[in-house]
This record gives structure tokens, sequence and C-alpha cells, in this order.
């Protein structure tokens, strides 16, 4: 009975070391892909901002619309 104590104890450690790390790599890709999403926005709207001179027939808004997708 002791064994199957100290067994389940090693277990329960083993299972709590994966969890945790598990959470951290979620975390961390959590962290890139959102840095990765503000990069893509930053770069969508830079897009706007420069075809804003050379589209006709679009209002400022529109643009704004645009960028902020």
């Amino acid at each position: 009975m002791c064994f199957d104590m100290h067994k389940r104890a090693n277990q329960f450690r083993l299972l709590s070391t994966f969890v945790f790390y598990f959470d951290l790599q979620v975390k961390r890709m959590t962290l890139f892909l959102q840095s990765q999403l503000d990069d893509l926005v930053l770069m969508i709207t830079e897009l706007a901002c420069c075809d804003r001179k050379k589209m006709n027939g679009y209002s400022q808004g529109h643009i704004l619309i645009e960028s902020q997708l």
C-alpha cells in the first residue's frame, strides 16, 4: 500500500510538471502569435496609408475600416 501511494505521488508530480510545461508553452505561443498579429496590423495600416493617395473614390472612413481588419 505504501508503494502505491509513492507511485501515485510520483505520477501526480509528473502530471503537474507536464501541465506546468504545457501551460508555459501555450503562453509563449500566445505571445508569439499576438506579436505576429500586431506586426500584421501595423503593416496593413502602413499599406492603407501609403495607398490612400493612390486610391480614387475611397473616403478616409473606408480606409480606416479596412486597416482595422
